[in-house]
């Protein structure tokens, strides 16, 4: 499985990031070449230019106080005086039953298409960029003890139903990302049940790149990563790292 390297792992150290790509790479009995070596602070504008030094600005449903509002705008200019140059902005699809390949867009509390427009715009005129990050909730994962990886059908019917109300979804998404010039959009978060769905994944991400042409992410699991085939076919590899420090 070659790896085009065109992008680091979102909030991990550089060199942590070229193991993981060699671990990688070796697992699928390739070898690769290393990878250069990351400008030292010393090196000023260039080591600056590299580093993500990012935070998510999560959804807030209380109203004046969510993404769109004026106390938004406020956060989005604090968080740039604190040193910030990335913000990650957060939209949910709900899944009633994980179980069942049904998702409903727009669920009570998700801010509307301008309030997320507006925020991406604000933080764009603050000088930063934005990660647009849509992940997939259900009240399964707060009340029975599950989470995204557990998604997952027994027959291709069940994975063809997911895999449309899915893509609708996250094409929406892309073009409202296109629409704020985010410079990042994440296809998922920690499905690692979807992630033997290769073809199935490669289609949606041309799908998505018709609409969309920043750059393309995933957000794995960090137990999920090694196992996934198809990250040729995205920008960065993202991984959710929360190994212990």
């Amino acid at each position: 499985m070659p790896i085009r390297r065109t992008g680091f792992a979102l909030f991990l150290p550089m060199i942590a990031t070229a193991a993981i790509f060699a671990w990688i790479d070796k697992r699928a009995g390739h070898t690769t070449p290393p990878l250069p070596v990351p400008p030292s602070p010393a090196d000023g504008a260039a080591f600056s230019k590299l580093q993500m030094r990012g935070i998510t600005l999560s959804r807030v449903r209380e109203a004046g106080l969510g993404y769109g509002s004026d106390d938004c705008r406020a956060q989005i200019s604090n968080l740039a005086s604190l040193g910030a140059n990335w913000i990650a902005i957060t939209h949910v699809v709900d899944m009633p039953d994980i179980q069942k390949p049904e998702l409903i867009e727009d669920p009570p509390g998700n801010p509307t298409e301008t309030d997320l427009l507006r925020t991406m715009r604000d933080i764009k005129a603050a000088g930063m960029r934005v990660f647009y990050k849509p992940h997939v909730w259900s009240k399964q994962f707060a009340m029975s003890g599950k989470w995204a990886g557990d998604i997952r059908f027994k027959t291709e019917p069940e994975w063809d139903a997911w895999f449309d109300a899915y893509g609708h979804f996250l094409r929406r998404e892309a073009h409202l990302a296109a629409d704020a010039g985010a410079d990042m959009f994440s296809l998922g978060v920690e499905l690692q049940g979807t992630d033997d769905q290769t073809a199935r994944w490669r289609r949606l991400i041309a799908e998505v790149r018709s609409v969309y042409t920043g750059q393309l992410t995933y957000s794995a699991a960090y137990g999920e990563y090694p196992w996934i085939e198809w990250w040729d076919a995205v920008d960065v590899i993202g991984i959710n790292a929360y190994w212990s420090l």
